[in-house]
């Protein structure tokens, strides 16, 4: 009597415990589903390829845009966009940045240069630039970067950044 009695209980236990675990995965997979139709996202990023910025760079933008951000890399970033030698990556940029803004709204694009940059040092062939000249040459094409963004997409508000040796990043 007791046993029937027993199994009543460890049955409703069991069905209950089913029950929680198809609710929260059901709520998880809305949540999850929700997450990926979401059409927006704050900004395109655009980086420098260098490897040892990506962990800087990542941590300071989960602070200021979240996870809200969709992320592209040219070598010199700005340079690379603003460079005759490769006025192909400029045009391909151009079109990631009009897939941006239809497929997730962007309305921002920030741009990240960093110090020590070796395509400074290719691109203006100047192996042994000083940190003032590799400094001023980054606002340099920082703002051009900043002025033919504007001409082109008039609606966006660009960002500009500078990445440190030391892992900070500057407002330009």
């Amino acid at each position: 009597m007791y046993k029937k009695k027993y199994l009543h209980i460890v049955a409703l236990i069991i069905i209950v415990a089913v029950l929680c675990v198809v609710y929260i995965f059901f709520n998880r997979s809305n949540t999850l589903r929700d997450r990926l139709s979401e059409k927006t996202a704050k900004a395109l990023v655009l980086s420098c390829m260098d490897f040892r910025f990506v962990n800087d760079t990542t941590y300071f933008l989960s602070k200021t845009h979240k996870d809200d951000y969709n992320k592209f890399s040219l070598a010199g970033a700005s340079l690379g966009y603003n460079h005759d030698k490769f006025k192909e990556w400029g045009v391909t940029f151009d079109k990631h940045i009009e897939l941006s803004k239809q497929l997730h709204d962007i309305d921002e694009i920030v741009v990240v240069d960093h110090m020590d940059c070796g395509a400074y040092r290719i691109l203006y062939d100047s192996p042994n630039m000083s940190k003032e000249e590799e400094y001023q040459l980054h606002r340099k094409n920082l703002n051009k970067f900043r002025d033919l963004i504007h001409k082109k997409h008039p609606s966006l508000k660009v960002t500009m950044l500078l990445a440190n040796l030391d892992g900070s990043i500057t407002p330009i």
